[in-house]
C-alpha cells in the first residue's frame, strides 16, 4: 500500500513481479479489510472478476478509504470498463487527501494538453520522481515539443531511473538531432544495465492487460527498431 504515499511504480512493478512469479499463494484467512485486499490482488491478474469482488467486500468494511476504489478501478481497466473506473476514481479523489499523487496519475484523459497540466501538478509534488519526469518528456515529444521533452528526459535520466523507459526517448531525440555517439552510448547503458527488454512490456501488461497498443508501446516500437 505504498501507493498511498506516492508509490505508483512500486505498485506496477509489485502487480508485474506477481504476474511473473510461479507461486502457490498463501492461504490468506480471515475477513478483514487487509484479506480482502490480499486475496483480491492475488487475483488481479489471474481472475480480475474475482479480484473486484475482494475489493467490493473491503470497501463495504471501509467505505471511507481511498485505496479499495483505487485498486478496483485499476481492475476495471484491465477489464475494459472505463465507465466503471472512472466512477471508481472520481469516488478515490473524493476521498484522498490533496497531496495524493495517485490519482493524478491514472486520472485518464484523451486531452494530452490536461495529461501535461496533471503530470505537472505530480512533478511539483514529487521532484525527485524520475517516472513522472519521463511521462511529461514522453508527452511534450508527442506534441513536438523537443526542447521541452529533452529538458524533462534529461531530468529523469539526471534521477537515476530504475527502468529503461527515459533513455529510449533520450535515443529517439539523440536521432532527430544526428548525434549519433550519443545514440551509442545511451544503447549501452540500456543493454548493460537493463538486459531484460521484455520487462517494460510485462509491467504494463500486468496493469492494463493486453487490450489495445498503449502510446508508449508505438514509442517503445519506433525506439527499437
Amino acid at each position: 500500500l505504498s501507493a498511498a504515499n506516492g508509490g505508483e511504480l512500486e505498485l506496477v512493478y509489485t502487480l508485474a513481479i506477481i504476474d511473473m512469479l510461479e507461486v502457490t499463494p498463501a492461504e490468506v484467512v480471515g475477513n478483514a479489510i487487509a484479506a480482502h485486499m490480499h486475496r483480491a490482488i492475488q487475483n488481479y491478474t489471474v481472475d480480475p472478476t474475482a479480484a473486484l469482488d475482494e475489493f467490493s467486500a473491503a470497501i463495504d468494511l471501509d467505505a471511507g478509504n481511498p485505496i479499495p476504489y483505487l485498486y478496483r478501478a485499476l481492475t476495471y481497466l484491465r477489464l475494459e470498463n472505463a465507465e466503471k473506473m472512472m466512477v471508481d476514481m472520481q469516488t478515490a479523489a473524493r476521498l484522498a487527501p490533496d497531496d495524493w499523487t495517485m490519482i493524478a496519475y491514472l486520472n485518464e484523459t484523451s486531452d494530452i494538453n490536461a495529461l501535461l497540466v496533471q503530470y505537472q501538478q505530480i512533478a511539483d509534488l514529487r521532484p525527485d520522481d524520475w517516472f513522472i519526469r519521463f511521462l511529461l518528456g514522453t508527452l511534450y515529444y508527442e506534441t513536438g515539443d523537443i526542447a521541452q521533452a529533452t529538458d524533462q528526459i534529461q531530468q529523469s535520466l539526471d534521477l537515476g531511473p530504475y527502468a529503461n523507459m527515459p533513455h529510449i526517448i533520450a535515443i529517439l531525440i539523440a536521432l532527430r538531432e544526428g548525434n549519433i555517439p550519443r545514440v551509442q552510448e545511451l544503447a549501452h547503458i540500456i543493454i548493460t544495465q537493463f538486459p531484460d527488454p521484455g520487462m517494460t512490456n510485462r509491467v504494463f501488461e500486468a496493469i492494463y492487460g493486453t487490450g489495445e497498443p498503449s502510446l508508449t508501446g508505438t514509442i517503445y516500437a519506433a525506439g527499437t527498431n
